[in-house]
């Protein structure tokens, strides 16, 4: 059996380049070639201050079965408070896009994403939304020691949250109408080698923005080839300084299975991360709400429904089903002393679960 696990040795800094406890503008830049099977995206996430969710996503190819080269393409969501919903997703020929390596700096069609890792401006404009945002960083960069989880000799996972959090304005127009927003906003940057089909069983990741504090935590899962490895990842700051982030002293629960009909998988209505280290013990707890968005990665709005059931049958002859839920709800954050709770905040947040395999909780 191949293990999976998170790159923390001194030799994996040194073959990728990278410092410990130092992020470099590089890291934010083009990390793949369009090599078979790598794929690359920039992320962006805001929770609004009168409720709206927003999310964007520039791909340099697809993430669940990526194909050689570059296959762009440039994803909005916009979830209003009242859970009206507008979303669009435009792809573009690879001549129509340019990506640096020495920095984010992404073109994809008229669709623009540049940062330093600090500063980001962000530009949509399809047929249907124009929007243009700022995000400016709170919280310093972070990774997870190296940031790069390993799945047997070869193939890995990058994960870089450039903006851990940081103020974010909007301003989205739809059909000639301009709607404005303000509220906390975050960035990360993702890539890797191998289809995540092949090597995540599943993953939750979210993140929040509560009272003093900023956190980010994951709970990924790979597939049987590498053991059902789990490798939760947690990061917690209280006024814009780090408090913890050792993975090692993070337990993990997952309560009440709710079956979900759109995916034909479970969820969880609440996750629990436990940190209790020398640096304090606090327990951070998501609760749904809401599902605002839910859909099969193999599914195509433009193919006929036959198309889409054909390969779905075949993919799930192989084990595979990969499907999407993200979640509205509640995060409370509580520090804990002596056994007691002497600081407690709720706040609301948003999460995903992205499900690569056949629903077999594991």
């Amino acid at each position: 059996m191949e293990k999976a696990y998170l790159g923390v040795s001194d030799a994996e800094y040194k073959r990728l380049c990278l410092k410990k406890n130092e992020i470099l503008p590089f890291e934010d830049g083009l990390r793949t070639t369009g090599k078979n099977g790598e794929f690359e995206w920039w992320y962006y996430d805001a929770k609004m201050n009168d409720g709206s969710t927003l999310v964007v996503t520039f791909f340099s190819n697809e993430a669940a079965n990526p194909h050689e080269g570059f296959h762009p393409s440039v994803k909005i969501e916009l979830t209003r408070a009242d859970g009206s919903e507008v979303k669009d997703q435009v792809s573009f020929n690879s001549e129509d896009c340019s990506f640096s390596k020495d920095r984010c700096n992404v073109k994809i069609g008229n669709n623009i994403f540049q940062g330093d890792l600090n500063e980001y401006k962000i530009h949509i404009q399809t047929d249907c939304i124009k929007a243009d945002i700022s995000l400016v960083g709170n919280v310093a960069p972070w990774r997870a020691e190296t940031g790069h989880i390993f799945f047997g000799d070869t193939n890995y996972f990058a994960w870089l949250p450039a903006v851990p959090e940081g103020i974010t304005k909007a301003v989205i127009t739809i059909h000639g109408k301009e709607e404005k927003y303000e509220g906390t906003g975050y960035h990360d940057h993702n890539w890797g080698n191998a289809p995540l089909m092949e090597v995540l069983h599943h993953w939750y990741w979210g993140r929040a923005k509560i009272g003093p504090y900023s956190m980010i935590s994951a709970y990924m899962t790979s597939t049987e080839k590498y053991g059902y490895k789990h490798i939760p990842i947690f990061f917690l700051t209280r006024d814009e300084k780090m408090i913890c982030d050792d993975f090692m002293k993070v337990s993990y629960k997952q309560l009440n299975p709710i079956y979900q009909e759109n995916t034909r998988k479970h969820y969880h209505e609440t996750l629990i991360f436990d940190y209790d280290g020398e640096e304090g013990h606090y327990k951070i707890t998501y609760q749904v709400k809401d599902i605002i968005s839910s859909f099969s990665l193999l599914a195509d709005e433009e193919e006929k429904e036959e198309t889409i059931e054909y390969r779905q049958m075949l993919m799930k002859k192989m084990g595979l089903d990969p499907t999407y839920d993200r979640f509205n709800g509640d995060v409370t954050i509580e520090k804990i002393e002596n056994g007691a709770v002497v600081e407690k905040y709720t706040g609301p947040a948003t999460w995903e679960l992205m499900y690569f395999s056949l629903d077999n909780d594991v």
